[in-house]
């Protein structure tokens, strides 16, 4: 977490997924808002920010444990 603002990562850790970290290719998820140049600096203080982080926050732990029920078959 960058200050008030969360950032979600959800992935398998493969060799390739190694590589891309050190290339430095990850990409940082960030929710479409209004003025992006605020987002970092005050998300979570405006309601409609917060809003839409706690979906993807939702979305993102439906979609992990998806992830983490389809790797234990």
């Amino acid at each position: 977490m960058r200050g008030v603002v969360p950032d979600f990562f959800l992935m398998g850790v493969t060799q390739g997924l190694v590589d891309a970290i050190q290339d430095g290719a990850l990409k940082r998820c960030v929710p479409l808002v209004d003025d992006p140049g605020q987002y970092d600096a005050d998300a979570m203080l405006q309601l409609d920010y917060r809003k839409v982080i706690l979906q993807w926050f939702v979305a993102f732990k439906i979609l992990g444990g998806r992830f983490l029920d389809d790797l234990a078959v």
